[in-house]
């Protein structure tokens, strides 16, 4: 049996984070391995919307372009909001892991919603911390996982596609 394995890149901008995705896709990556977790954008004064049509998540607002295009690859999204690092969108399979950390929430005393989400995934307590600063400033994570020969394959997509890959469990 294979070595279950993940890395996490963090992308500057949507741009960046778009065009990973699609490098991934056109090498053959499995693309239900692969989670994208960014601040879901909306000022007061601007109308920003989150809704399921069809079994897909649908935005309106100013990224909407940028978010509708991922969500047409990926499966599965949770909107939450977390202190100290605002309202985010998560999507991917780790969306459920969201749903899981608040049924637990217990268990992870001291660490955000976010934080023990990617905690859970065995990242050490730094990271996170790291990680959560990356969103606070509107970078975005772009994590992939799987067995350890796709996740290696992955990490060197990703290295040509100019993301800065931040971690790697093995």
């Amino acid at each position: 049996m294979l070595k279950e394995n993940a890395a996490v890149s963090i992308c500057a901008n949507p741009d960046q984070l778009q065009e990973a995705v699609v490098e991934l896709k056109n090498f053959g990556f499995d693309i239900k391995r692969i989670s994208v977790v960014g601040k879901a954008y909306g000022k007061q004064q601007e109308l920003t919307a989150y809704y399921e049509q069809g079994h897909t998540l649908n935005c309106w607002g100013k990224q909407s372009n940028f978010w509708n295009r991922l969500c047409a690859m990926i499966q599965d999204w949770v909107f939450f909001s977390c202190p100290g690092t605002g309202s985010l969108l998560v999507i991917g399979p780790i969306s459920l892991w969201v749903v899981a950390v608040l049924k637990n929430s217990a268990i992870f005393s001291g660490l955000s919603v976010l934080g023990a989400m990617l905690y859970s995934m065995g990242l050490a307590k730094d990271s996170v911390q790291d990680y959560e600063e990356a969103l606070r400033k509107g970078s975005y994570l772009l994590i992939v996982h799987g067995p350890s020969q796709e996740v290696m394959q992955a990490k060197r997509i990703l290295k040509s596609a100019n993301t800065r890959l931040s971690y790697e469990k093995n």
